[in-house]
């Protein structure tokens, strides 16, 4: 079975521990932030498991949030119409796209986000992950400065993709 593997500085976030022999399901925490901040850009690593021997590609590789039902309804309905939500970069930093009903939205796969070349480097190629490649994506959390209620969100980056 050939699985993506999600790492954050080294750390294995989601995805079989072969030293374990345990399937983790890590997450990231992105800290307190107040209306009109920005949580600090975690950085996430995506690999795929061939790397580990199969070396099987993974081609339309797409991304898209999940999680609780009105978190979701939060970030990806809401606060994009306030100026905030979940933003992700694929260039290290230069530029963001925010989560919303029409970028990454579980609910409807024409809105999923092809992983795009930059996140993998200069050689890399929209949508596919080859066994030794890593893709670099950074993500970070948009509290609009006009909303009175805020709280903890439990959400999560998703992938769809196909194995050649």
């Amino acid at each position: 079975m050939v699985h993506l593997i999600w790492s954050q500085n080294g750390t294995l976030l989601r995805g079989w521990d072969s030293l374990a022999g345990v399937w983790c399901d890590g997450q990231v925490n992105q800290g307190v932030c107040f209306p009109g901040q920005v949580t600090k850009a975690q950085p996430i690593e995506l690999t795929s498991s061939a790397r580990n021997g199969t070396l099987e590609t993974l081609s339309n590789l797409k991304l898209y949030l999940a999680g609780d039902v009105m978190d979701i309804s939060i970030m990806q309905e809401i606060y994009p119409g306030l100026g905030g939500g979940v933003e992700i970069s694929f260039n290290r930093g230069l530029t963001y796209q925010t989560f919303s009903t029409t970028y990454g939205y579980e609910a409807d796969p024409a809105t999923w986000v092809l992983l795009p070349k930059e996140a993998v480097g200069l050689l890399g190629v929209d949508g596919v992950l080859q066994p030794f490649e890593s893709a670099r994506l950074l993500v970070r959390y948009r509290i609009p400065a006009n909303v009175e209620q805020f709280r903890a969100y439990s959400l999560r980056l998703e992938a769809d993709f196909n194995v050649l």
